[in-house]
């Protein structure tokens, strides 16, 4: 442990070595100082002004299947950094599983999840794909705590990392190990990932090239409006032209 001392002419550091143990109290403070490290039992943790934050996994937060999901701060907003996977509502109740319906035009509300090519392995590349209905069911497809954003949160998002035509490169996780053909270096830390999307007619598309964010926003009673990020582009645009019935991902944001 590094302990400094400082004087108007001295500033040094001194080397403290304990025999024995030194114990870190839990504590219960609603609002302790930031920087406040804790033991709760099972991690150490630290206060970052806004909540605790786990000092040997980072920050991560879990759904109700317990799939776990690192988290990105990224200026006022948390997101998180990982595709959702889960198969349930925040209530526990089951969304219904789309694998190998085919077409579902004609179902006039599809509350569904799918996999990309009904491959169930490509669940822990991209996560699962959502219809809209699913992802904006009053159920909460998110952890408790945790939404599906609006069209404005994703603009909050947008701005902050330097507008339109800029933000797509910093959200996109870095290389061509994921995208086929990459422009991102992830400064954001989002670590956007291609994970493509299923048409209404049961068609996947894009595995690679585009990665798909339902908003919870609607551009008409059958058209959602979601984030759309290509490879090769810096680009991060809100499309208002793709089916509510379409299978998309879905990353979710803070309360």
């Amino acid at each position: 442990m590094i302990f400094c001392t400082s004087s108007s002419f001295l500033i040094a550091q001194e080397l403290l070595e304990v025999e024995g143990a030194i114990q870190i109290k839990h504590t219960t403070n609603p609002t302790p100082v930031e920087g406040t490290i804790r033991w709760n039992g099972e991690d150490f943790e630290g206060w970052d002004g806004q909540e605790w934050i786990s000092l040997t996994t980072g920050r991560t937060i879990s759904d109700v299947q317990g799939n776990i999901y690192r988290v990105a701060k990224i200026g006022t907003q948390y997101w998180m950094a990982d595709n959702l996977k889960t198969e349930k509502y925040a209530n526990d109740d089951f969304i219904p599983d789309g694998t190998g319906l085919g077409d579902i035009s004609a179902n006039p509300t599809p509350n569904f999840f799918f996999y990309y090519d009904d491959d169930i392995d490509n669940v822990t590349r991209y996560g699962r794909l959502y219809t809209w209905y699913a992802a904006t069911d009053n159920r909460n497809i998110c952890p408790t705590g945790w939404h599906v954003p609006s069209e404005a949160e994703f603009n909050t998002l947008i701005t902050y990392l330097g507008g339109a035509t800029l933000a797509g490169g910093k959200m996109k996780i870095e290389g061509t190990g994921r995208w086929n053909s990459d422009k991102g270096d992830n400064t954001s830390e989002f670590s956007a990932l291609p994970g493509g999307r299923r048409t209404p007619t049961g068609m996947f598309v894009a595995d690679g090239a585009a990665g798909y964010y339902w908003s919870t926003s609607e551009q008409s009673p059958s058209v959602g409006k979601n984030l759309e990020l290509l490879g090769g582009f810096e680009n991060a645009n809100i499309l208002p032209v793709l089916s509510k019935k379409d299978g998309h991902s879905v990353r979710c944001i803070r309360d």
